[in-house]
């Protein structure tokens, strides 16, 4: 921690200080340091460097005193900045028993080598999963040589001193609380998704600020500096109260940006190679999904997507050749308007009265469009909305972590986690790490 100030005030009070954080590193210096304030601590300052003693706040203090404890800090502030430049960083994951983190922000993580030989701890609730979480690590790491230093726990205070960045990944009985936010709008004539916007979205904030309080509390007292990632939903409101309620850096991140590219996918899939199925509309199921990611990986190897705005309500803002650099935007939009009526409808609709192309998909952006979510009128039907797939998700759930029992025992394999899709997290930490342009 670097030698920090603070105005002249009352000496005993920054001996009280000193005494407090001296053992950590930290020393406070007064603001007017020119003048008698810097004379107050510059007795503090040249008695830790065995020069005066303490019990005469400022009598004997001369300029030639004050300017040697003025060398002083300067020296001790770059040696912390050295210690710190060597110092290991460390990454704590909040919720890393959680299917947001799960595989995906694990493997992406350990597996980025500009990462290897971090500190990586991991913190959960859950003893038996956050136990099974570090297994995992463990194995990951000898066999991809991470050199990382890895640890669990189920107390975030015991591991968040010192750290350089957070994931937060938090939910609270994620699919029955939801379930629950989207029937009881059925009541009153409303049928949207409940997790991110309407009055289910709003449920759903308060239900998780609640936690996400008392943990940017403890990031304050523990790691101010932190940067903060978050993954927890609703993604825009849990943003908004980290921006209201607390000083910390930090990013909210989804990966909806690969279903940009599946539609970019399944509008140049003759150019692509690809070969479309008969129904391309979502769906909540293995099949899908499966077809999904083999489209929009394809069109990531030929476009560039560059998109903005709120997530998870972000808008192309230009399509670009990877290989010529040549901008697609305008062909991509007469494209769109092209296609079948059922590809995609909502996404369609706004295209035509904002000329814009959202890259979330219908599902998603739905949730931002009362409209759209009118049970009366028909709307969420005539979109053709699909609902999220509780009992799928609850089974995906069980696969996961049946997975990781088995990748824990040896039974299977783990090279493939080096090829799957992440949360994106490794990437933004190693690109603050190189100061890159790389997210």
């Amino acid at each position: 921690m670097l030698i920090r100030q603070t105005s002249a005030g009352n000496y005993n009070e920054l001996l009280k200080v000193y005494r407090l954080e001296g053992k950590a590193g930290s020393v406070y210096i007064p603001q007017d340091t020119i003048d008698a304030g810097f004379a107050l601590c510059g007795e503090l300052l040249l008695a830790k460097a065995g020069k005066t003693e303490t019990d005469s706040p400022a009598a004997r203090i001369n300029r030639s005193q004050c300017r040697l404890a003025s060398c002083w800090v300067e020296k001790k502030n770059e040696e912390v900045r050295m210690n710190a430049k060597k110092r290991i960083k460390k990454i704590v994951v909040l919720g890393a028993g959680s299917a947001s983190f799960g595989l995906e922000t694990l493997s992406g993580l350990m597996r980025t080598q500009g990462l290897h030989g971090i500190e990586l701890a991991l913190v959960d609730i859950n003893a038996e999963r956050v136990k099974k979480i570090k297994k995992l690590a463990e194995r990951l790491n000898e066999q991809w040589v991470a050199n990382m230093k890895i640890s669990a726990t189920g107390e975030r205070r015991e591991v968040l001193s010192d750290a350089d960045y957070v994931i937060i990944s938090i939910a609270i009985d994620r699919e029955q609380c939801w379930k629950s936010d989207y029937e009881l709008a059925l009541k009153y004539n409303l049928s949207h998704y409940a997790e991110n916007g309407g009055p289910g979205g709003f449920i759903h904030a308060a239900r998780n600020i609640s936690v996400l309080m008392n943990i940017l509390e403890d990031i304050n007292r523990f790691c101010p500096r932190a940067f903060v990632i978050n993954f927890t939903n609703p993604m825009t409101r849990i943003c908004e109260a980290i921006k209201r309620l607390s000083q910390v850096k930090f990013a909210g991140i989804c990966h909806q940006i690969y279903f940009g590219y599946y539609i970019l996918g399944t509008i140049f899939a003759r150019e692509l190679g690809i070969h479309l199925k008969k129904d391309t509309a979502f769906k909540w199921n293995d099949e899908f999904m499966e077809y999904h990611s083999h489209v929009s990986d394809k069109a990531k190897e030929y476009f560039d997507i560059k998109a903005a705005g709120i997530n998870h309500f972000t808008c192309m803002l230009d399509v670009r050749k990877k290989d010529t650099g040549e901008s697609i935007s305008d062909l991509l939009k007469k494209r769109l308007k092209e296609a079948p009526p059922e590809f995609e409808p909502l996404t369609q609709k706004l295209l035509e009265i904002f000329d814009l192309i959202l890259v979330p998909g219908d599902a998603h952006i739905v949730e931002y469009l009362p409209f759209a979510s009118n049970l009366a009128s028909g709307s969420f039907k005539k979109y053709d909305i699909p609902l999220y797939d509780f009992e799928w998700g609850k089974r995906k759930r069980k696969e996961m972590w049946e997975k990781i029992e088995s990748m824990i025992n040896g039974k299977t394999d783990i090279d493939h986690l080096k090829y799957l899709r992440s949360e994106r997290a490794e990437i933004i930490i190693e690109a603050i790490e190189k100061n890159s342009n790389s997210f």
